[in-house]
């Protein structure tokens, strides 16, 4: 396997015991410049993952997204420098996905920046497998306490990218597979990610208060029951979410 421009498919085929769930990922895409460490890398991580995870590999910038706009990735394990550019301005473009994002870098000083734009987890170079296990391992997993929430979500819009602070998000709907968010300025938009990765990576002042629906506790406007013992949020825009029976004994402790 060598990883050079443009992209390199492999299937793997891997007879270790399998310890991931139905969720476990089926696509990785690594993007790393240096074909050395993008091959230990994809060795390590067939030794991880599940059996049948396709392995894809882009050596820069223009590569990964041009894969990305006709395939689907579970999880991208990314470098930050990449031939000299900033990775930063990719990471900013990979959340507006539904891939899950791993950093495997020697820039351990942009580690904060980069949980806010809600990556899983930043490896150090040199990494080592056990490492790497870690990190695969969060993907399940919500941010550890003291790991920097998400601040920054993105959106693909009319084939651009815009970035909005998490702070202005009302609420988050499931809407099917995808992700339904109200915005502070009335605007809705739309997001690959599942309203379950959105809850792993969001700060505690977000709250799933029913299966369908997170909220920004920051904007609530009035709590309330409603006939028939149901519960429901009005918020600042003055729209409502309901509120699951189990949830609103917790939520009105919150809020009181």
């Amino acid at each position: 396997m060598a990883a050079t421009c443009g992209l390199i498919h492999r299937i793997t085929v891997n007879p270790r015991p399998v310890r991931f769930s139905l969720t476990a990922p089926s696509s990785v895409l690594i993007i790393e410049d240096e074909p050395l460490i993008a091959q230990r890398l994809g060795r390590m991580c067939e030794d991880i993952l599940p059996p049948g995870c396709r392995i894809e590999f882009a050596a820069d910038t223009v590569a990964a997204l041009g894969w990305l706009d006709t395939h689907t990735a579970d999880v991208i394990f990314l470098d930050l420098n990449l031939k000299g550019e900033d990775g930063f301005d990719l990471i900013r473009h990979l959340s507006s996905y539904a891939a899950q994002t791993i950093v495997v870098s020697a820039n351990t000083d942009r580690a904060i920046e980069a949980f806010e734009f809600g990556v899983v987890d930043f490896v150090p170079k040199p990494f080592s497998k056990q490492r790497l296990s870690t990190a695969i391992d969060r993907l399940s997993q919500t941010s550890p306490p003291g790991q920097t929430a998400l601040k920054y979500v993105s959106f693909r819009v009319a084939g651009k990218v815009r970035t909005y602070p998490v702070e202005d998000i009302l609420s988050i709907s499931a809407d099917d597979k995808y992700s339904q968010i109200a915005m502070v300025d009335g605007e809705t938009l739309f997001h690959d990610k599942s309203l379950g990765a959105f809850e792993q990576r969001l700060s505690d002042r977000f709250m799933r208060v029913h299966k369908s629906h997170i909220v920004n506790l920051d904007r609530i406007a009035a709590f309330r029951s409603t006939p028939g013992s149901r519960y429901e949020i009005e918020l600042e825009d003055g729209g409502s979410v309901p509120v699951s029976r189990l949830q609103a004994p917790v939520l009105r402790k919150i809020i009181a």
